[in-house]
């Protein structure tokens, strides 16, 4: 377990992952969640990770399951949450900032977000909170592939802070490594796939 203050991480066993699925389904859409039986298949790997973090009392204030990408250095952020009581206290910005130095050989974390529909305060709150802890929106359309199509979504990049923005071919092929790893199950996926890819003027 890392302490630092305030605030502890430690990894997440498979009891925990069949655990905080009830939590899964509470806080993601349909479009956007997995079922539970891929989420302990991916868990198996060993390169898909659950985070829980903790207060300086040991209470459980959220989780994150990431998806790390060892060969190009980046970590995938799949799912990130913070318990409603537990919200607006800073502790998803110091979540946000210790999973880097928690794998301290990953240069940045790549994550989705929700691009707002009209003026949809929650998801407006989310780019606001990832933006002032320092993720950059890559500039591409991203296209989340699911059993309904594919969801467009912003792609944001929180480097360390001692790195920057990668290449753009290293966006592409932590992007293609997401596809083939995350959401390996769902048909039709190379549609988007190359969608998101063809958005890409070579400027990320």
């Amino acid at each position: 377990m890392h302490n630092k203050e305030e605030f502890m991480i430690k990894e997440g066993e498979l009891s925990d992952v069949i655990r905080l699925y009830d939590s899964i389904i509470e806080e993601f859409p349909e479009g956007e969640r997995k079922a539970m039986d891929v989420f302990i298949r991916l868990f198996e790997t060993g390169d898909y990770k659950l985070l829980i973090a903790y207060n300086v009392t040991g209470l459980e204030v959220g989780y994150a399951f990431l998806y790390t990408i060892r060969k190009l250095h980046i970590l995938w952020l799949d799912f990130i949450v913070i318990h409603p009581e537990f919200q607006g206290k800073g502790y998803g910005t110091k979540f946000l900032e210790k999973m880097s130095s928690f794998y301290d050989s990953h240069d940045g974390v790549l994550l989705e977000v929700e691009i707002p529909q009209g003026s949809n305060e929650n998801q407006i709150r989310r780019i606001l909170f990832y933006e002032r802890a320092g993720a950059l929106r890559l500039n591409l359309k991203y296209y989340l592939p699911n059993e309904f199509g594919g969801l467009e979504m912003y792609l944001y990049y929180k480097p360390t802070g001692r790195n920057t923005l990668p290449e753009p071919e290293v966006v592409i092929k932590a992007i293609e490594s997401a596809y083939e790893f995350i959401h390996s199950d769902i048909k039709g996926k190379e549609q988007w796939l190359n969608q998101t890819i063809n958005s890409q003027d070579g400027n990320i």
